[in-house]
């Protein structure tokens, strides 16, 4: 696990180009992300052409995470998980509970800690000795120091592994020319692909140059395979029946924010997915009874997703049918009947009669509770659920279909249009939270009569 004392260390542009270098090694690797950030994650498929998913302790249980990970051991050399926030900041934080700490301590999994360097000396040791030493089972075994120099580097090594026991295992220095942007949650994607590889090869050059890679390597190596009890993907297969199941997914610039881990859940179901592109004006594929709406950036497209009719009215059609949809964030945005940005107010779906327009702050971020009121796409009311939210749009009305609480407070309010074949609202929802509600929705898609939209 790369991990950090604090967000902002560099522990997302390190696990970056170690995958980078362990993939030019033949290593085949793998990334996790902690935590329900579901952009780093496209990140790492989409840039590095490395599979990466989400583990998380909030949205489930320890013998999901364990065999998550367990059945990528299967095909991969190494696998490489990266931290989120600080290293023990967990639920309403307050706890170590879901945290990074909290993951590689049910995971035996060897963490090494990325330190950003500045405006400080012998403080650091004794920051990574607290760090060390805050829990006895920290599974911290290295360090790297980020944005120092090779002087700067010597000294500190040098104090750090004489008061903490700790090896440092190499540095990277500043670099101007492959620092990440960032945009709301995670990395931004707007300077495309080829740019964004270019910085990832002057960072993994420097890293090669200055971190020891073998010690890394033994670390990984030397940790305990996880071992998990479960046949999670086959008691998916045995209890839903997906077979025959054409579910339409939009994916594009718009619309990408999915956790990978639900779609190879429907996957595993028997379901096939059928991908389309609202920003190129493609109707909802024909013969499918189901319908997938994700998050994503609309509103950085509202021009163009309003002025593509054939899309608009395909998905329109498709809901008032009553083919069965799952719309989250975004895909909620796109259902509504406008979304304003600074370009002006932009008509979307109108299935949904409310206008969405940019808040002044994030609304409700982070993990959440679910609780339906009422029948939903995902069974009767009394359905639990679990999920994230990070939006700063914001809806007039945000729908009183459920009940959302957050983890270890009393904070509760009204969220999610709903009806017995649709889902609409902010909450990202993660199928693994409740197995029962995926069974529903996958059997509302059978039973959804196919018809040519």
């Amino acid at each position: 696990m790369i991990a950090a004392l604090e967000s902002g260390s560099g522990k997302t542009s390190i696990t970056c180009a170690l995958l980078n270098i362990f993939a030019e090694m033949g290593l085949c690797p793998m990334s996790f992300k902690c935590g329900p950030d579901y952009i780093d994650p496209i990140f790492h498929r989409s840039v590095l052409g490395i599979e990466s998913e989400n583990i998380d302790l909030y949205m489930s249980n320890e013998e999901t995470v364990k065999f998550l990970i367990s059945e990528k051991q299967k095909n991969h050399k190494i696998l490489v998980l990266e931290g989120v926030m600080g290293y023990y900041d967990g639920l309403a934080g307050k706890t170590d509970i879901s945290s990074s700490y909290d993951i590689s301590k049910r995971t035996n999994t060897p963490v090494v800690l990325v330190v950003n360097c500045k405006g400080a000396s012998l403080t650091y040791a004794a920051i990574i000795k607290g760090a060390v030493e805050f829990r006895k089972d920290s599974s911290i075994k290295g360090i790297i120091l980020n944005k120092t120099t090779k002087s700067m580097y010597i000294m500190l090594k040098e104090v750090i592994e004489r008061e903490t026991g700790i090896a440092v295992l190499g540095y990277v220095p500043l670099i101007d020319e492959a620092a990440f942007e960032s945009r709301y949650l995670g990395l931004s994607f707007k300077d495309g692909n080829e740019s964004i590889i270019k910085k990832i090869d002057v960072l993994s050059c420097a890293v090669k140059e200055s971190v020891d890679i073998d010690a890394l390597i033994k670390i990984a190596f030397d940790a305990p395979k996880v071992i998990s009890s479960d046949d999670f993907y086959g008691l998916v297969n045995k209890n839903i029946n997906g077979n025959g199941v054409r579910i339409a997914c939009a994916f594009d610039d718009a619309f990408n924010f999915y956790y990978g881990e639900n779609l190879e859940l429907i996957k595993k179901t028997g379901a096939q997915i059928v991908y389309f592109s609202p920003l190129k004006n493609q109707p909802v594929p024909e013969n499918c009874n189901g319908l997938l709406l994700g998050g994503g950036y609309p509103e950085l497209f509202a021009k163009e997703l309003s002025k593509n009719k054939i899309s608009v009215n395909s998905v329109k059609k498709a809901v008032k049918c009553g083919m069965p949809t799952i719309a989250e964030c975004g895909g909620f945005m796109y259902l509504c009947r406008s979304v304003e940005n600074d370009e002006g107010v932009f008509e979307m779906c109108g299935i949904i009669e409310t206008d969405v327009k940019k808040g002044q702050k994030l609304g409700n971020f982070g993990y959440v509770s679910l609780k339906s009121k009422e029948e939903s796409v995902f069974g009767d009311s009394g359905t639990e659920l679990r999920g994230h939210e990070f939006h700063y749009y914001k809806a007039e009305d945000e729908g009183n279909g459920f009940m959302a609480q957050k983890p270890m407070s009393n904070k509760k309010w009204c969220c999610v249009h709903c009806s017995k074949n649709l889902y609409a609202g902010f909450p990202h929802i993660y199928f693994h939270s409740n197995l029962s509600a995926l069974k529903t929705f996958i059997e509302k898609c059978a039973d959804f009569e196919k018809r040519e939209i």
